[in-house]
């Protein structure tokens, strides 16, 4: 199968800085302007490879055959049952990994999106052992945990709803061959003068142009739960 990956053109409407402003300003916040620009692609990214985990992604199985969509099979979704995200449901994800031979002991790096809710889940979950807590105490600071379970966990606070509505909440596990990415203008940020407006303001401008696609159904694991 061949699948494809549309690449999405993005831009941020100039952040204008005020030449008579700038005058009564303890610092010039243009350059802090352009760190939040470029913060704000990045959580671009973040979406954009979290949609293309979990959304439908087209492929082709010849060069003049038509478009066909392959999406995230059942058995590699995990319902909410009632319950909110626990210890028991990441080890249950780790194990369709395994069955699938998509996880470390095949060479796969195995990351999961986790949010505030995964949080206070997590740490008010008592199957955690002194060793667990540790590690997803690190999770509380909004820091990423490596090897806990065998994932990553990356922090994420755009997760989709759950099956159930907005009372649930949708994260996913991946391994990383499951998804490519295209870059095709990484991003750009210039900053100049506007000499069309009076006092010749600067302007912070940034643009990029990306794209992501998941190539293999069965290294993705879909996981909805109850928000805590």
């Amino acid at each position: 199968r061949t699948f494809v990956a549309y690449m999405q053109d993005y831009d941020l409407p100039p952040l204008v800085v005020d030449t008579f402003d700038l005058v009564k300003l303890a610092a010039d916040p243009t350059y802090k302007y352009v760190d939040l620009a470029v913060q704000a692609f990045n959580r671009r990214k973040d979406k954009t490879i979290y949609r293309a985990l979990l959304d439908a992604a087209n492929y082709k199985t010849a060069e003049n055959s038509a478009f066909s969509t392959a999406t995230i099979p059942t058995a590699q979704k995990i319902a909410t049952g009632a319950t909110a995200f626990t210890k028991a449901k990441a080890i249950y994800a780790a194990s369709l990994f395994r069955l699938n031979e998509a996880d470390r002991m095949s060479g796969e790096e195995l990351f999961i999106a986790y949010d505030d809710n995964i949080v206070r889940a997590i740490l008010s979950d008592t199957t955690l052992t002194s060793a667990d807590y540790m590690a997803t105490k690190m999770l509380e600071n909004g820091e990423v945990a490596k090897n806990w379970l065998g994932f990553t966990w990356i922090p994420y606070n755009a997760l989709d709803d759950g099956a159930g509505g907005t009372t649930e909440s949708r994260t996913v596990a991946w391994a990383k061959s499951a998804i490519h990415f295209g870059t095709g203008i990484d991003i750009k940020t210039d900053v100049s003068e506007n000499k069309t407006k009076r006092g010749n303001p600067t302007e912070v401008y940034a643009y990029a142009s990306i794209g992501a696609v998941r190539v293999d159904e069965y290294k993705v694991v879909q996981i909805d739960y109850l928000n805590a």
